[in-house]
């Protein structure tokens, strides 16, 4: 009797760490953020996200960040998201977002704190994952 390999039986799990602000998982080579409803993000949480991004990373460099249950995010965190430290190695980000007022947060971070990396902000989750996957791997 033949028997199907492991493999087929139990599909490897993408890493995924789940915290009470957010939840970040590797997702066909893109890192996923789902911040959660209400979630206020300070730099501490900041910090842990990207501690936690690298972590299930596996070396890939695209990310998408859905802040649209997000509350709000501070401006020390958006600095420290988009100072080099953080970032120098992103190949791009992706936002989605969903109302007026994550509209006009987002504005303040690209052009205020002004990412080091391709960054763009969807209404549209499909367009947003297009964009990711079309980015250079420079």
């Amino acid at each position: 009797m033949f028997a199907p390999p492991l493999m087929k039986l139990f599909p490897p799990v993408s890493p995924s760490i789940a915290r009470t602000h957010y939840k970040i998982s590797l997702n066909q080579e893109i890192i996923c953020a789902i911040l959660h409803e209400d979630a206020v993000i300070t730099v501490d949480i900041a910090k842990e996200m990207v501690k936690d991004g690298i972590e299930v990373s596996a070396g890939h460099k695209r990310i998408f960040v859905d802040i649209c249950k997000m509350h709000s995010i501070d401006g020390e965190s958006r600095r420290y998201l988009a100072a080099f430290e953080t970032a120098k190695d992103i190949i791009g980000t992706a936002i989605l977002f969903d109302n007026y007022l994550h509209y006009l947060m987002l504005s303040v971070f690209l052009k205020v704190d002004r990412p080091i990396y391709p960054t763009k902000i969807f209404t549209n989750e499909k367009k947003a994952l297009l964009w990711l996957r079309e980015l250079r791997n420079d």
